[in-house]
Order: structure tokens, then sequence, then C-alpha cells
């Protein structure tokens, strides 16, 4: 009896096999304790936060270059949080979480063992998006990466067993996925390909059902689609100002700088992967290069074909920049396929559960600890060169000069407005240049961080010359004699 208590003491200390729910555990852990950190941060927002701060003050159809699902799925949260740094990493870490979830899940329905579902989640963490970008300033990817982790995991379960409920599901990944990052349309583009070559699963895509996944697709992207139409110019023009399309360079340089960019961007995001899976199974790569599946073989494919599908695209059109991010979303596709080939080749992943657990928390945590070290003891040792902006102190003395916390606060500047709003919740927040404001509950404030923005004063009122700037002067610290001066008028 006593052989047998070790024996399973062991099994229970070496690989936590007999309690699979501890992974899950271990997962959510990283997710609250990365969140926690970002709250801890607090401090200025980044630029894709203060765009959600800000859109979360009216629904739209579509938000400039991006698609809408991540500022409905925000406003959402902040109903409930009201606009907040809390809300706000609810919301990311909340779909990083259910990434890692359905890709998890994803794994477990080919393979029919949940164990190395759990290497598919903690492999996602080797990509330089998730572990790093996302935490830093990401918002629609992070969305997209969900949605396609959704969608491989719904493809999966109508290839396994075909309903027609199973293809609607299909059809939600798809029609999210399109409101969520527009390249992300590409993947099942690139799948439906793949499918259509495979005698597997041929007969899936000729199925009648298919009909119910493009229906509820079309459902979704529909509304967002028209008013895309409507808006295509500003809808397209920072991102194809990004790519850096050239009209100066020949076409055989262009298609040079093209081809060597994608290749850099392509090279980034893989070799992390690779060297995380390498880690872990280094002594099996040629049993792994050996295995394939109908599985692999759809997943593997639609990664390699999603990637020539935008090769073509950026070659098309001339761009001659490729950033690793804009190619995130496909490299979802990349651990999935690594697991796949791991569990075809029959490896038992137990063993390596634990090491990629903990390779998956250093690299995901570190992250985290290196920011807030870098946003709170940094700039409290004098160590950082970033100018933290006292948004919480000139919040305090504002609400000290008008009496109290203003009703209504007009700026022509989107990050003083989005942080203001974090600080004063319950104001209405007008972010306006110029051009006549309609009468406004009282106190009203004008504010910038410019006396420059006297102009931008003149223009909203026609007294504004009985109203002047005045100065606010806020100390960078109690260590430091720096200070910033904000500007304010009643207005």
């Amino acid at each position: 009896m006593m052989e047998v208590a070790e024996e399973r003491g062991k099994l229970v200390g070496d690989d936590l096999s007999p309690h699979p729910r501890s992974f899950y555990l271990i997962l959510a852990a990283f997710f609250i304790l990365a969140a926690l950190a970002r709250v801890l941060r607090t401090g200025t927002l980044e630029t894709d936060e203060m765009q959600q701060v800000l859109h979360y003050l009216s629904l739209e159809w579509g938000y400039g270059s991006q698609p809408p699902l991540y500022e409905w799925l925000q406003a959402a949260v902040f109903s409930i949080t009201g606009p907040s740094v809390a809300g706000l990493s609810v919301l990311k870490y909340g779909l990083l979480f259910l990434s890692t979830l359905l890709i998890a899940a994803a794994v477990s329905l080919p393979t029919g063992d949940r164990l190395p579902g759990f290497l598919g989640a903690f492999s996602l963490f080797s990509m330089p998006t998730f572990f790093l970008m996302s935490q830093r300033d990401l918002t629609h990817t992070v969305a997209a990466i969900a949605c396609v982790a959704l969608f491989f995991w719904s493809l999966f379960t109508a290839v396994k067993n075909p309903t027609v409920p199973r293809y609607m599901i299909v059809g939600v990944a798809i029609g999210l996925g399109a409101i969520s990052k527009y390249n992300f349309v590409v993947i099942p583009a690139a799948a439906l390909l793949v499918l259509l070559a495979m005698n597997a699963f041929r007969s899936r895509v000729l199925d009648w059902r298919i009909v119910a996944t493009v229906a509820v697709a079309a459902a979704i992207a529909l509304p967002h689609a028209l008013w895309l139409l409507q808006n295509l110019d500003s809808a397209s023009a920072q991102t194809l100002n990004e790519m850096e399309i050239r009209q100066d360079v020949g076409r055989f340089w262009g298609f040079v700088a093209t081809s060597a960019s994608f290749a850099t961007a392509v090279l980034k995001a893989s070799l992390p992967i690779f060297g995380f899976f390498f880690v872990l199974f280094a002594r099996d790569v040629r049993t792994i290069v050996r295995a394939s599946n109908p599985s692999t073989q759809l997943v593997g494919w639609t990664f390699v074909v999603s990637l020539v599908l935008v090769y073509l695209t950026v070659v098309a059109i001339g761009a001659t920049e490729v950033r690793q991010k804009w190619l995130a979303i496909y490299f979802v596709a990349l651990p999935l396929y690594l697991t796949l080939k791991i569990a075809a080749a029959g490896i038992d992943v137990r063993p390596r559960l634990k090491a990629a657990a903990v390779i998956s928390g250093t690299l995901f945590l570190g992250v985290s600890a290196m920011l807030v070290g870098k946003d709170l003891v940094a700039p409290a040792l004098g160590w950082s060169d970033k100018p933290e902006m006292p948004y919480a102190g000139f919040a305090a003395a504002l609400e000290k000069e008008v009496g109290g916390a203003p009703a209504v606060i007009v700026t022509p500047e989107r990050a003083l407005a989005a942080n203001l709003l974090l600080q004063f919740p319950a104001a209405e927040i007008i972010a306006q240049e110029s051009g006549p404001l309609a009468p406004l509950a009282a106190p009203a404030v004008f504010v910038a961080t410019s006396d420059k923005a006297s102009a931008n004063l003149s223009g909203l009122r026609s007294d504004a010359a009985t109203a002047p700037l005045q100065a606010i002067e806020i100390p960078d610290g109690p260590s430091t004699a720096t200070r910033h001066v904000f500007y304010y008028s009643r207005l």
C-alpha cells in the first residue's frame, strides 16, 4: 500500500496529469496576475487603450481603420466597470484566456486527449504577439486571435460531427473574425481551399449545411460591410500609409523590398514558436516531422496558404513594409499545427507539461513584471526617460479650481480626453478642436497641455477673451523638480 501511495505521489508531483484541472488553474492564474499588474501600472493610457476609452462614448458600425468588434465588447465591459484600466484589463486578458481554452479544445477534438490540448494552450505564449505585444498595447489583434482559435475549434467540431448547429458556429466564428480584424478573412478563405483540395474533407464543404455557415457569417458581418463600402477611403488610409506603398522605386526593387520585409516578419514571428517546441521536444524532432494525419494537414496547409495569400496581396499593392503584428493572427495556426504533429507522433506530452507551463509563465509574467518596473519603479528611482503625465494630479487640482467635478470637459487633445475620462467617468467628454459648442451643463471646462491651445478656445466660443487660459503646475513626483503645466478655462 505504501509503495502504491509513493508511486501515486511521484506521479502527481512530476507531471500533474491526475489533476488536469490544475492546468486550467495555472492558465487562469497567468491572466489574473497579468491583469492585476496592468491595474497596478495605471498611469498614462497606451495608444490603443485611449481609442477604446474614447470610442466607448458612442457605438458605431466602424471606427476609422478598424472593425467594431473590440469596441463593442469594451463598451459592454465598461457598462459594468465604468471606463477604467480595470475594465480594459478584464476584456484584454479575458480574450487571451479564452484563446488558450479554445486552442486546448481544438487540439483535444482530433486527438481525443486533453493533455495535448494543454500543450497547445501553453504554446500560444511563445508567440511574441501573445506574450509581449498584447501586453504593451494591442486590442483588435487580441480579439482576432480569439476568433482564429474559435474558428479552428468550430471547424474541427463541424468536420468531426457535421450538424446544422455546428456549421452555424463556424459561421459565427467567421462573422466575428471579419468584424475583429480585416485580415482575418484570409484564414477561412485559405481553409476553404485546403478543404476542397483534401479528399478527407471535401464532402464537408460540398455539404448543403454550409449554407448555414454562409448565412450566419453574412448576417454578422454585413452591417459593417455596408459601412465599410461607404467609408473605404478612411478605413484603408492608415493601413496603406503604414505599408509604405512607394511609387518612386522600380517594380523589381519594390518586389525585393516587399519580399525581404515579409520574410523578416515571418522569421520574427515563427522563430520563438519553433524555439519553444525545440526546447521541449529536441530529441523527438525527426519523429515529429514525419508524423502526419488529416488534422495536421488541414491546419498546416491552411497556415501556409494564408501566408501565401497575404504575400501575394502585399506584392500586388506594392507595399514595402510588412510588420510582424500584421501577420500575428496567422501564426495562431503554427503552435496548433506543431501540437497536433506531436500528438500524431504518439509522443507522451505529460513529462513536458510542467516545463511548458514554466516557460509560458516566465515569458508572460516576465513581461508583466517588466512593464510594472518600467512604469512604476523606474520613474520613482529616476531611471526612466519616458515623460509620465500626472493626469490624476491635474484632475485633483482642476476639481479644486472648478469647485467640484466638471460636468463637461472640452479638449482638442485625444490623449487628454481619454485620460481625464478615467478621472471623471461621469463627465461628458468632447474631443473637439474648433467649431461652435452647443449649450453645456455647468461646470464646463476647456483643458489643454499647451498655451497655444488658446486658438482652439477662441474657435469654440465667441467670448473666449473674457476667459483666458489659466495654468496649473503639477510636480512630476515628490523626488523631482520637474513640473508639468496644464491649462484650463471655464466655459
